[in-house]
């Protein structure tokens, strides 16, 4: 209903819905255009991205299915793409032995850290907005994203200092880790506190990081 233009025309519901629909695609040409410069298809473009912000946890086949919305024979196919190209590398896990992990190469590292300014462009343009602007599209676009969770559409992928889950400097005594995730029941490095987490779980007002 949202492409209907007489539709949007008296709904302003569908108006928006289409906005961000035309965001969306400005994004996907994006990451198709600067994914394309550096030899790589979006999907593996966002695996990479994914393997360098994600939680160690969930750096496997199923973590980049989740994250990229596909299935887990075409992640597969991903990762074998990039371990091809000497981007990224498996091992099997610790913790689970029938579990395959993987890693960012030194090659595949650098290729995320450039494959990060594919947003610049968007981000160029929000800077434009004045600052309580920039604040109050913060938060509708948050509600929008919880509407799109609540619904099982997407999955948050929060870092600690955003989900209700984490304790800071809850561990003081141990400089290894210094905070806890009550979800994993665990000490946290500080490092890990800026990963992003599919369990994570939002809270109102995000903590200030130190």
């Amino acid at each position: 209903m949202a492409f209907d233009p007489q539709r949007r025309a008296h709904d302003l519901p569908a108006d928006l819905a289409m906005a961000l629909f035309r965001v969306s695609q400005a994004i996907g040409l994006l990451v198709r255009d600067v994914a394309g410069a550096h030899g790589l298809s979006p999907a593996q473009a966002n695996a990479l991205i994914f393997l360098r912000r994600g939680r160690p946890g969930v750096r496997n086949v199923t973590g980049v299915a989740q994250r990229l919305g596909i299935t887990l024979a075409t992640a597969s196919g991903v990762i074998e793409a990039l371990a091809a190209k000497g981007l990224v590398e498996k091992s099997r896990s610790a913790a689970d032995g029938r579990v395959v992990s993987l890693a960012l190469t030194p090659a595949g590292a650098q290729q995320a850290a450039r494959l990060e300014a594919m947003l610049e462009p968007l981000r160029q343009i929000l800077a434009g907005l004045a600052p309580d602007e920039q604040r109050q599209l913060q938060q509708l676009l948050a509600r929008v994203i919880g509407g799109l969770v609540a619904r099982g559409i997407i999955r948050p992928y929060l870092i600690c200092w955003q989900c209700r889950f984490f304790r800071p400097f809850a561990h003081p005594d141990n400089p290894a880790g210094p905070h806890h995730c009550a979800f994993m029941d665990a000490p946290l490095p500080a490092e890990h506190t800026y990963f992003e987490c599919p369990d994570a779980e939002p809270i109102l007002e995000p903590l200030n990081s130190q």
